[in-house]
């Protein structure tokens, strides 16, 4: 993961194509293929695919938690968004 992120503030950084040329060399030839597939994914624009659905992301977090439905509604309607609130309400 360091070395996709290394990658990608390196061709944000340059506008030179020779030092981006030799970026995604480095990063490609070093790579292990199942890292360089993804990071191909990425760097050409595609989003990752969806694993769950909200539904199935609150059914989970209640389980999780123990919390009621209606709380963890609560919450996520506090928060603004259900990724936050699953941050929130997840234990370390």
């Amino acid at each position: 993961m360091r070395r996709l992120a290394n990658l990608y503030r390196t061709l944000h950084q340059t506008t030179r194509t020779h030092e981006k040329v030799a970026a995604l060399q480095s990063y490609f030839s070093a790579a292990p293929p199942e890292d360089a597939a993804w990071a191909l994914h990425f760097l050409i624009g595609r989003k990752s695919p969806r694993l769950a659905s909200s539904p199935l992301l609150r059914q989970w977090i209640e389980q999780e938690t123990r919390y009621p439905a209606w709380l963890v509604d609560e919450c996520c309607a506090a928060a603004g968004d259900l990724g936050e609130t699953l941050a929130l309400l997840l234990p370390e």
